[in-house]
């Protein structure tokens, strides 16, 4: 039994280090596309446009009725979290952010609007990403309006 827990062990953690060793390149879809898709039936996605209370998370405020200076705002705080932004056309903004231990690859999408900034976060590997999306947002969110 011994025996059969420590090769379980071991297959798992060898099939994580296959997970986060696998990297799929960023792909941007093209213009026409580039709006917050859903979330998939997977517990590892948040979005501000889904129904869903599984995946429901709140969208951003525009600050001060400015959305080019909440936008700079969201800019900054992608930055200060670590995340990377590989796309912003001052619309739409695809930012990628890399765990510290495994390296997966989460994406983080947003999308402004006159009122508000939709957003959404997903992991890129796997089926549960333990909150790590939600937390993420939530983390972000903070700190977006906390000046």
């Amino acid at each position: 039994m011994l025996k059969f827990a420590l090769v379980f062990i071991a297959l798992s953690l060898l099939a994580l280090l296959l997970m986060s060793l696998w990297h799929r390149p960023t792909r941007l879809r093209p213009p026409e596309q580039r709006t917050i898709q859903p979330c998939p039936g997977t517990p590892n996605c948040v979005s501000s446009l889904d129904e869903d209370a599984t995946h429901r998370i709140e969208p951003l405020p525009v600050l001060d009725d400015d959305p080019r200076a909440s936008w700079q705002r969201l800019q900054q705080v992608i930055g200060e979290q670590g995340g990377d932004i590989v796309f912003d056309d001052g619309r739409y903004l695809h930012a990628v952010f890399e765990t510290r231990w495994l390296r997966f690859r989460d994406d983080l999408e947003a999308v402004r609007g006159v009122d508000r900034i939709d957003i959404r976060s997903a992991s890129r590997a796997g089926r549960s990403d333990f909150e790590v999306n939600r937390n993420r947002v939530e983390r972000l969110r903070r700190r977006y309006l906390a000046e």
